[in-house]
């Protein structure tokens, strides 16, 4: 049985965490504690807003009440959103033209003034969704995920991966370890070839963060399948992504470690292509 799987946000503009109530139940105990050193750090280094702790009569929680749980309970799983931070103030005008598919025009007729609307960024909530998510990342990854122990193979839902993350003032990173059951699935994808959902959910995902004035070209988002179950995943960088930790894999599983990953941007772009990718696996994969 799965402690915790991920999925993409109806509109790409947040993550969905879908948690055992077993398991979030264990969760909401560990950080309901009035001594929780991580919590403490993460506070003061990154002068994140108060811990708000998880209970089961407020549905908002995090650094800054980044989380909404909501009331809907499916195969005894709780659905927690949580949104994606906008990094880059929205110059006037730039919603309509993206409506009228006009972006690229909007910003060449105003590349005069990016500069000053480059000035226009905080990080501020980005840290607290990243440092909560780092929290409840490593919380979850305590609770013997099926993932690191073999999972038997008539688990009605699948441990298909499990996700580490780091937020700290010059490092913002994130791995993935893949399960047994998600290998199974990459077995199915054709050699030398790239998924065009995952790779569309990662450009949107980093455009509604970061206004992306820039235009990175569109390969350097998606999904690689290298052929026996080897999989590479990049996002906008110096070849930044995240790459197999060893290339002599197993049967029950193997590790994504980041490459030249150092921004929450690329970080939560990442962690969206790996929802998509669940989200993709899912659909081939019996729940």
């Amino acid at each position: 049985m799965a402690v915790y799987e991920l999925s993409v946000g109806s509109k790409v503009d947040s993550l969905i965490l879908n948690i055992h109530e077993d398991s979030f139940q264990k969760m909401a105990e560990i950080l309901q504690s009035s001594d929780v050193p991580q919590i403490t750090f993460l506070e003061r280094e990154l002068n994140l807003p108060t811990f708000l702790r998880p209970n089961s009569k407020w549905f908002y929680w995090g650094f800054g009440s980044v989380f909404e749980s909501t009331k809907i309970v499916q195969d005894d799983f709780l659905s927690i959103e949580c949104p994606l931070p906008r990094v880059v103030k929205r110059p006037p005008g730039y919603e309509l033209a993206v409506a009228r598919g006009l972006r690229k025009k909007f910003w060449d007729q105003r590349m005069v003034d990016y500069e000053v609307w480059n000035n226009e960024v905080s990080w501020d909530f980005a840290r607290s969704i990243s440092a909560s998510l780092s929290l409840v990342f490593r919380c979850l990854n305590e609770l013997d995920l099926p993932s690191s122990r073999g999972e038997p193979e008539n688990s009605p839902r699948k441990q298909l991966l499990a996700i580490n993350m780091q937020t700290q003032p010059d490092n913002n990173s994130i791995s993935a370890t893949l399960g047994r059951s998600l290998l199974l699935w990459l077995d199915q994808q054709q050699e030398d070839s790239k998924h065009p959902t995952v790779a569309t959910v990662m450009k949107k995902a980093h455009e509604y963060m970061m206004a992306v004035p820039e235009f990175p070209r569109d390969d350097q988002y998606g999904v690689w399948f290298r052929g026996n179950r080897k999989m590479n995943l990049s996002c906008p960088g110096d070849r930044s992504g995240l790459n197999p930790m060893d290339y002599d894999l197993t049967e029950s599983g193997y590790e994504l470690y980041p490459h030249n990953v150092d921004t929450i941007a690329q970080q939560l772009t990442l962690l969206m292509g790996l929802a998509a990718l669940s989200d993709e696996a899912k659909k081939n994969i019996t729940i």
